[in-house]
């Protein structure tokens, strides 16, 4: 890109499709044309956004059945649960009423006879540990069954995942029980009054109530147990808006609508043979901070009365709000907070950028400051981190890293949260990209929302694998508890998030390597991330590709066509870049196409990865030239009152000029998608838009 010294500066770029459909862009020069914030408070999560979306769904689920199996502490967590040390036996359920759990004849799981819990986890320098943690012994079995063997393995710390009801029944869920501690069945909704909805307004079960009866539960529950995976109950009460605020005010401020609730949990999850609790009050009201204090003692007080060993879990904003966080944490209260590390950015997000920066020059907050507030308040053994399962995408002026979005209307387009598959599953197609600055994978892509409407730039933020993997880092050095991630099943049938937990957290055998492939062009705006012009004009001649993988190895990363490799380079370190300049390995130039790149690797194990991205060679567009550079249309007289611009096709193809301010908004289009044959272009610009009025002043780019 080349630049002058302007009054006030356009740059311009000029793209064209070729007849096979590969784009093509080239980066024009900076023309003359005459002389974000703190974090948006309140933003709601997507927990709540998604409840409100599927609370009239009506589930098709197995009847309800009883829970047989029953849970036994592995001896690997590192953790305390209501004062019970690591590897203690976990809570045995009394059998159930109708509909209830470990009815006679059932199975149970005792610790092993005579084994040694492990030692809970080390204080932090400086803290006083939580009393109480000496374990307790392990159950007696029902007489006459055989108790199964206690569950071993898994992880150290607690993985403590969301399984929202819509997800259940989907065959293509998988849930990889030896790397989850906790699985929160979420759940059902606290009234007003403390009733626990069933019903909703049009007089049909409430489907999270209709989920948390089923079958389809009773089935994830028992495989749960089998393995050592707890499963808790979530109970949601949401004040996003003000009738919800109104509702959570009501609840907090009524002993007897706080008493009504705590019955009705404890009895829900005596009866369904559960393992914990989890309280999803978000935010707290204004004024409830210490009665929300005072539900969790109580209810703490009354789930160890029902059973002991059920875990206690309570969701907070990563904003601290009106959490009291000392007193949520002290002995008596909740086991850990849940820091629900997401959603810094919501649909109106002025640019587009992730959802939870790891670290962020723009925003007052991310995720390592909200650890380290909540660090300050409570031991590190009292905190989860919340990490997204999902993406989200905005409509934008352009195709440029953290682009200014567009209004959302039937026209551009709305901002959407996508789940990891389909994020990933979108970067595949378009090109992965990476935000150095927030720790961030992305890709942009163009989508027409209707017939008539305009062909619109989207981005898309979301966390991958090397994403996740720099924020399990910061579990680790802060020695937290553990994390976790709204929601369970979102990957879909990917596999590598769980991979990774497996390799960062330390359950089960080690794995192949996770990793990434990544094309980056240097072009014009308006260009695909991953396409480039090697035709020596000295614009976007080469591309960078990248890769990442979660540990050492060695391999090649290679350019092909079909199975026929063209090029390729060795790979020696886990992250790095190479350049190519669109040659084969014998220094000639390979045809316009498209291309895969093939990262292919091995670990010091022998395991083997292969990741894959695509890129575009495209020689069409050969230059963009402006003449003069700098001109000054508005002063009236007849010097410098107009610009000409010029570019050379090498074949016949439809091109698109445009020309774009510095926030990336068209202000005049030339001409669009019209059909060119081979050869030299020109057009001569006067400085104004498409109504006719002069553009301002000021730099911008097309």
């Amino acid at each position: 890109m080349r630049r002058v010294t302007p009054l006030a500066s356009l740059l311009l770029a000029a793209a064209v499709v070729a007849p096979g459909g590969v784009a093509s862009s080239v980066a024009a020069p900076t023309l003359a044309v005459g002389g974000s914030g703190a974090l948006p408070q309140g933003v709601p999560s997507e927990a709540y956004l998604e409840a409100l979306a599927h609370a009239h769904d009506h589930l098709s689920l197995e009847s309800p059945r009883p829970v047989t199996v029953a849970l036994s502490r592995r001896p690997s967590e590192s953790f305390a649960i209501d004062g019970r040390a690591a590897g203690s036996a976990g809570p045995v359920a009394s059998p159930g009423s109708a509909g209830g759990a470990f009815p006679a004849g059932a199975s149970r799981q005792p610790a092993q006879a005579g084994a040694t819990p492990a030692p809970g986890p080390t204080p932090t320098p400086g803290t006083t540990p939580t009393p109480g943690t000496t374990s307790t012994p392990g159950p007696t079995p029902t007489p006459g069954t055989t108790p199964a063997p206690a569950a071993t393995g898994g992880p150290g710390r607690e993985i403590y995942g969301f399984l929202p009801y819509w997800e259940l029944g989907d065959p293509t869920m998988t849930l990889d029980y030896s790397v989850l501690s906790t699985i929160a069945y979420f759940g059902l909704t606290a009234t007003a009054d403390g009733t626990l909805q069933q019903l909703g307004s049009d007089g049909t079960p409430e489907a999270g109530w209709t989920g948390w009866q089923s079958g389809d539960l009773t089935s994830i529950i028992d495989a749960a147990h089998a393995q050592g995976t707890r499963v808790a109950l979530t109970v949601e009460r949401f004040a996003w808006d003000t009738t919800g605020t109104a509702n959570s005010t009501a609840l907090l401020s009524s002993p007897a609508a706080q008493a009504t609730l705590i019955g009705q949990i404890v009895a829900q999850v005596v009866t369904r043979g559960v393992d914990g609790v989890n309280l999803d009050f978000e935010p707290v009201p204004a004024g409830q901070s210490a009665n929300f204090v005072a539900l969790v003692r109580s209810l703490r007080g009354a789930l160890d009365a029902a059973r002991p060993g059920l875990e206690l879990v309570l969701d907070v904003t990563s904003d601290l709000g009106n959490y009291d966080v000392s007193a949520l944490t002290a002995p008596g209260a909740a086991d850990a907070l849940f820091i629900m590390g997401y959603d810094y950015r919501g649909a109106g997000a002025a640019n587009a950028a992730s959802i939870d920066p790891l670290q962020s020059q723009a925003y007052y907050t991310d995720l390592t400051r909200a650890v380290g507030r909540y660090l300050a308040l409570t031991t590190p053994g009292h905190l989860l981190l919340g990490l997204p399962y999902y993406g989200r995408a905005w409509s934008t002026v352009s195709n440029a890293p953290n682009a200014a979005t567009l209004p959302q209307n039937d026209q551009n387009g709305y901002s959407v949260a996508a789940p990891y598959d389909v994020a990933a599953g979108l970067a595949d197609t378009n090109g992965r990209q990476w935000d150095a600055t927030e720790t961030s994978a992305w890709t942009a892509y163009q989508k027409q929302n209707c017939a008539t409407c305009p062909n619109v730039w989207r981005e898309l933020y979301y966390d991958d694998a090397q994403a996740l993997a720099a924020r399990y880092q910061l579990v680790l050095s802060t020695n937290l508890r553990g994390t976790g991630m709204w929601a369970l099943g979102y990957d879909g049938t990917r596999p590598e998030l769980t991979a990774l937990l497996h390799q960062v957290f330390g359950a089960a055998p080690p794995l192949p390597p996770t990793g990434a492939v990544s094309v980056t062009a240097t072009g014009s705006p308006g260009n695909p991330a991953n396409a480039f012009s090697p035709n020596g004009d000295g614009v976007a001649d080469t591309v960078s590709l990248s890769w990442w993988v979660s540990e050492p190895m060695t391999g090649t990363i290679a350019v092909r066509t079909g199975t026929s490799t063209v090029w390729s380079a060795p790979v020696t370190a886990s992250s790095g870049s190479v350049s190519w300049n669109g040659t084969r390995t014998a220094g000639t130039a390979v045809p316009d196409g498209t291309y895969g790149v093939v990262l292919s690797v091995k670990d010091a194990r022998g395991n083997a990865v292969e990741q894959t991205a695509s890129v575009i060679v495209n020689r069409v567009l050969g230059f963009l030239y402006t003449s003069p550079n700098r001109f000054y249309p508005q002063d009236g007289d007849a010097y410098a009152r107009t610009t000409t611009i010029r570019y050379r096709l090498a074949s016949a193809a439809t091109s698109t000029l445009r020309v774009l301010n510095a926030a990336g908004a068209v202000v005049r289009t030339a001409w669009y998608a019209r059909h060119t044959p081979a050869g030299t272009f020109t057009w001569t610009w006067d400085g104004r838009n498409a109504a006719g009025a002069m553009v301002p002043q000021g730099d911008c780019t097309v």
